[in-house]
């Protein structure tokens, strides 16, 4: 009993509506309407200027112990939207809302120093603790970097956010920076939304590396723990990135952002409205969508660029779209014809299986036996039905290599164990990969510098030897001991071991 008790307590402390309702009866409060709006579909949506002082303490409380919501979006739409840093402790926060009530002001009052901090620590908390979080909307709500270090801390170890959205928070270009070293290690975030945040072109150096290192995380993970069929229908990488209304990006951060994404094989839509792009960005922009295969959507609304440079653009844009739907068609009659096939392997197989373990239930049984008759017969259908199959397999052995993923991994697993053998051994005999690598840079450049030498000293010997008369050959072998050395040296492209040369004694 005392069991079952402990049991429906924990589950309560999970449910953000059940720690709001006992948190608000507590402080005998009404239920907002607007908090419980979205509730059943785990949905947290609320405006931040309409919440009264006394009101934020439930939610806040909820939202820190809350396990099950699925999203949690809060955002503002005033005007003003600057923090009150000396409102920093309880007594100044009720002592403001006092004088605001008496002057019947109705500037929000999440901005004080105190109540950002209160509901920044909250969502951290959650978003360190919650399994089942997967979208985070701070939309207006000013995070200077005092207070996004806050909200960064939750993203540690988080392996369920999936949508990350900062419109109008003004993180600015040392915000950014701090957020994307935060965000690097996050698996399964797939949309980032830094809208209006005040960044230039020194943020396309910070995603830069974000860029770079995810794909070094998810290069190395993506055989890890996994088989084929879930390596198939798992998306990996950032598909959607907006940076819409940071005016400061100008063509400078377009280029270096374009040149972040060429070696990106994820990204499918971005947002670059209001980006302070002119004719040249727009041209870079046109020549690497000329290059990558992934980009689908671009918005370049509100930017200064000629029309036929957008008319370009949006040709390229179809095309694309056009052949990716005549992909998409194919690989799905490819995928039925796949699972059709598997199936009747499936039932070949289980018909072999099956004729097997009767022939070996007559061996072993004594009420059973198989006659030779009922032997051959079987061993006839047998190889009937393997000659049938002969040509559904060889239709089939291009989407077979297609799909044999599992067999690529264990020999990139035993490439990359024999290159770990090797730079062991390297290691051991004290010569590091830099060393040798130096070392047959200069054999390599020797050779090239001989041969050189060579190849002249051989032009010499031919002009000399046309010139001189028969009579005098005779008393000049050196010279024909000259060319079968250039005929040994010209069979080697190394300078570590030269062939013993016998000169021919006259």
């Amino acid at each position: 009993m005392q069991d079952r008790k402990e049991t429906s307590e924990s589950e309560c402390a999970e449910r953000f509506e059940q720690v709001y309702k006992v948190l608000c009866h507590e402080r005998c409060l009404k239920h907002l309407p607007a908090v419980e709006a979205y509730l059943r579909e785990k949905h947290l949506r609320l405006c931040s200027d309409r919440i009264r002082l006394e009101e934020w303490p439930p939610i806040i409380g909820g939202i820190a112990r809350n396990r099950d919501l699925v999203e949690i979006l809060i955002y503002s739409r005033s005007r003003r939207r600057k923090v009150r840093e000396k409102i920093n402790n309880e007594e100044k926060l009720e002592a403001l809302w006092r004088y605001r009530a008496k002057e019947q002001q109705q500037q929000p009052i999440i901005y004080t120093n105190f109540l950002l901090r209160c509901l920044l620590n909250s969502i951290m908390i959650c978003a360190r603790e919650s399994s089942a979080l997967k979208s985070l909307v701070l939309d207006g709500i000013p995070l200077s970097p005092k207070y996004l270090r806050i909200l960064c801390d939750g993203f540690v170890n988080n392996i369920s956010l999936e949508n990350l959205s900062l419109p109008k928070c003004s993180i600015g270009d040392t915000g950014c920076d701090m957020l994307l070293n935060a965000l690097q290690d996050l698996p399964n975030l797939k949309t980032l939304n830094l809208s209006a945040c005040c960044l230039t072109s020194r943020s396309i150096g910070s995603l830069s590396s974000f860029l770079k290192k995810r794909k070094g995380n998810i290069s190395e993970n993506v055989w890890k723990d996994m088989n084929t069929e879930e390596r198939r229908k798992k998306n990996y990488g950032l598909r959607t990135l907006v940076l819409s209304k940071n005016n400061k990006l100008n063509d400078n951060g377009i280029r270096r952002l374009m040149n972040a994404l060429k070696n990106d094989f994820w990204l499918k839509v971005l947002g670059l409205r209001h980006c302070g792009i002119t004719k040249i960005g727009a041209e870079i922009i046109f020549e690497f969508l000329r290059t990558n295969r992934v980009l689908t959507t671009i918005d370049l609304r509100e930017n200064d660029i000629p029309s036929e440079i957008l008319r370009s653009i949006t040709k390229i844009l179809r095309q694309k779209k056009s052949e990716k739907e005549e992909w998409i068609s194919t690989r799905k009659k490819s995928d039925r014809r796949y699972e059709r096939d598997s199936t009747f392997r499936e039932k070949r197989s289980n018909r072999t299986n099956t004729a097997r373990r009767v022939f070996v239930d007559g061996k072993t049984t004594e009420n059973f036996t198989v006659s030779s008759r009922e032997m051959k017969n079987f061993e006839e259908n047998q190889f009937e039905v393997e000659q049938n199959s002969l040509d559904f397999d060889n239709l089939d052995n291009f989407e077979e290599s297609k799909l044999n993923l599992q067999d690529l991994q264990l020999r990139l697993s035993d490439l990359i164990s024999s290159n770990e053998a090797l730079e062991k051994e390297i290691k051991r005999k004290g010569i590091s990969l830099e060393e040798e690598k130096n070392r047959r840079t200069e054999a390599e450049e020797t050779c090239e510098k001989i041969k050189s030498l060579l190849e002249r000293l051989k032009d010499k010997l031919i002009v000399r030897s046309r010139t001189r008369s028969e009579e005098d050959r005779g008393d000049n072998q050196p010279f024909d001991g000259l060319r079968g050395v250039l005929r040994i040296l010209e069979g080697f492209s190394t300078a570590d071991k030269l062939p013993a040369i016998e000169m021919q004694e006259g």
